[in-house]
This record gives C-alpha cells, structure tokens and sequence, in this order.
C-alpha cells in the first residue's frame, strides 16, 4: 500500500506538489492546534473577540491592498513581465496602506466604538503594518506559485508558526493580557514575509524593472482589481462579518467563542484547501495555455474534496461540543456548539476550491463579482435580521444555511460554464 502511493506521488507532478504543500501546512496546523488548548488558559473569550475584530478589519483591508494583481502573477509567460507586476502591486500596496493610516488614524476611537470594541484604539498602529505584510506576504507566495517553489511554501509556514505561537503564550504566561494575541499575529506574519522573501531571493529575474511593462501588464490584466478584487473584498467581509456584527450586537465574548470555532474547524480542512489550492491554481493556467479540457479535473477535484470532508462534519455534529470542552475547558463548551453550525459552511467552502481556482482561469472575474455582490448582500441581510431578532447561536445557523447555499451555487455554475467551453 505504501509503495503504490509512493509511486503514485513519484509519477504525479500535481499531487506530489500538493503533498508537498500539505505536509508543511499540515505540521503547521498540528502546531496552531497543540497551542490552542494552553493559549485558551492563558487568555479569556473576551481577549480572542478582541482578536477577532482586529482580524475582520484587517483581512478585509488586507484583501483590497494588492488590487488583487498577486493573483494575476501566475498568469503572464515571461517571469520578467510577472515581476514587473509584481513591483507595481507592491508598491502600490505600501501607498495605499500609508494613505489609509493617515486618513483613518484620527478616527481610531470612533471606529473602535463604531465596532463595538474600544480596546482596539490602542492597538490601532498595529492594523497597517500587518495589512502592509499581508499584502507582501501574499505576493510572495503567488510569486513562489509561479516558481513552483511549494517546498520553501512549506517550511516557511512551519518556522513562522512556531515562533508566533510560541511569543503568544510567552506572552500570556507573563501576564501581558490579550494585545499580545495582536502583536503576536503580526510579528508571525513579518516572520513568514521574511523568511520566505529569503528563500526566493535567486528566483528574481535579472532583467531591470521596466515601468512601461509593469504598466503593460497592469492594464492586460486589469479583470482583477475592477473585478477580483472587489469580489475577494466582499467574499472576506462575508466570512468576517459575523466578528463585527456580533460584537456590535451582542459581546465580545461571543466573538471569542465564535472565532475559536471558526479557527479549530478551518485549521486541519486549510491544509489541503490552501495546498490545493496553490498547486491547482498553477494547474489549471498550464492547462489552458495548453488548450486542455478542465472540467474533467474540476468535477474529480470537487468530488474527491467532498469525500475527504464528509468524516470530519459527521465527528463534530456528533461530539464538537464535548471535544470543545474537553480540549480547551468548561467555559468553551459554547464554542463547540457554534462548531456544529459552522461546519457545515467549512466543508461546502472546502468543496469549492476546485471552482474557484477555475473562475480567473476561464477570464470569470466579472461573473465572479456579480455573483459576490448577490450572495454577500443575502448573507448581510440575513445576519443582520437574525441578529435583532434570536439569540446568538440561531443567527449563527441562519447564517450559514445562507452561505452553503450560496456555495453550492457557484460549484454548479462554474462547472456548468466549463462543460459547455467543452461542447465548442
């Protein structure tokens, strides 16, 4: 048994890459996953809200910064075009950032109350130094897409993992209180940023950068920021928006227990979602400058990823409550029954990759947008509804029986559009 999966790994450039991926993320994940129950002892539910408001705000900035050019670097054919873009996107990443900070500083308090957080004032100058490593962060990592570097994609989110766990709970056991989860999250995220940028240092093209290129591309490819990334910019409102309306609704409590859910289910499907996701991404763009079919993969890709999920959902719709508990103690036992709802939209979410990773492939950006536009305003609507109207735990479910549904939409229209490209 061994031997034949050794063998299909060697004969399989894909899914040796994809293991590639997953075995770094997954040690990474396995890592996150044994800090988990000590940082939860160190640190209340109020102290994770906090986190999670500070992350909402920032992941959605953080999507918008790059104009979503970082995901356009795969696409062009020569590297020295690609790294063209990818100077433009960066520099315009650190302008946007320096601006937002400037405009927004000012208003720290009235914006940490708007959110119905006002511990987060203080922590206000740590949220454009992590969008601006965010955003670098993830042109780096498209960039070692392109390069099919998967293995320095590996070690790096192992190292950085260690490291930033390991400042968070030195933290806690000092007694520094919860803005060490904050800080910590950022200097994590300057580590991976670092450590990679070094591992990519001989793949940089030796041709100079060329403005009128960068500008060149900048305009080919410009489906992503009029398109990509207003739609990534709304997808991410939608996953963080329940960290912001329950804290405006209800207690940063809530958001704590929420946000511990939400990261302990995304923590072992992220492994091969995000691997897969990378090495498909790289995939499908050699597959249609080859003029191949991709509707074939993309059902055997979704079918194999729903399979893979359905024994984690039915483990947690069964016992999420109990291992909640038992895991990370007493007073968590509330995030283990949010766990059962939001599973639920983990594994539909999970199931989408395939589907996903076609839609720029295809040159769907402007579907994509659209469709964004419809599902997060349901999704809005729904919450904010719910919200005024149940306790906590039901808007949580109504909100994600909006969500899934949502999902299950786009798998079957993408794949529909794909099957019909194969009937031309």
């Amino acid at each position: 048994m061994i031997k034949s999966v050794y063998a299909l790994l060697k004969g399989s450039a894909f899914l040796r890459n994809v293991a590639t991926l997953v075995s770094g993320s997954a040690l990474a994940q396995l890592i996150a996953l044994a800090c988990a129950p000590i940082l939860t002892r160190l640190y209340t539910p109020e102290d994770f809200g906090l986190l999670g408001v500070f992350m909402a705000v920032s992941a959605v900035a953080a999507t918008i910064a790059t104009l979503r050019y970082d995901m356009a670097l795969v696409l062009p054919k020569e590297d020295a075009s690609a790294w063209c873009l990818l100077r433009l996107a960066g520099t315009w990443t650190c302008i946007a950032v320096l601006l937002a900070f400037f405009v927004l500083f000012p208003l720290r308090d009235s914006l940490a109350d708007l959110v119905g957080a006002p511990g987060l004032a203080r922590y206000f100058v740590w949220l454009p130094l992590l969008v601006l490593t965010s955003g670098w962060l993830s042109l780096a990592t498209h960039w070692a897409i392109r390069k099919k570097r998967f293995r320095a994609l590996s070690t790096t989110s192992v190292s950085t993992c260690v490291l930033g766990n390991g400042y968070k709970i030195g933290g806690g056991l000092i007694g520094f209180g919860g803005g060490v989860l904050i800080v910590g999250t950022f200097i994590q995220q300057l580590l991976h940023l670092t450590v990679l940028a070094f591992q990519l240092r001989k793949e940089i093209p030796s041709a100079p950068y060329d403005p009128v290129e960068a500008r060149a591309q900048a305009r080919e490819h410009r489906s992503f920021p009029l398109y990509r990334m207003p739609q990534d910019g709304l997808n991410t409102l939608t996953v963080q928006l329940p960290n912001i309306i329950l804290a405006v609704l209800y207690s940063p409590a809530i958001i704590g227990f929420y946000l511990l859910a939400q990261r302990v289910l995304q923590a072992p499907t992220s492994v091969i979602r995000e691997s897969v996701r990378s090495v498909m991404y790289q995939r499908f763009v050699e597959a249609e400058h080859q003029d191949q079919k991709l509707y074939s993969i993309c059902v055997k890709a979704t079918l194999l990823m729903a399979a893979v999920m359905l024994p984690f959902v039915v483990v947690i719709l069964i016992w999420g409550p109990l291992l909640f508990e038992w895991i990370f103690g007493q007073e968590w036992l509330v995030a283990g029954q949010y766990a059962r709802w939001l599973v639920l939209w983990v594994a539909v979410s999970f199931c989408n990759v395939p589907a996903v990773v076609a839609i720029p492939v295809m040159g769907l950006n402007r579907f994509l947008l659209v469709f964004e536009v419809l599902s997060t305003s349901a999704r809005i609507g729904v919450l904010l509804i719910a919200s005024k109207l149940f306790e906590a735990e039901i808007s949580i479910a109504l909100f994600v029986g909006v969500a899934c549904a949502s999902n299950v939409i786009l798998i079957l229209s993408v794949l529909r559009r794909l099957r019909k490209l194969e009937e031309l």
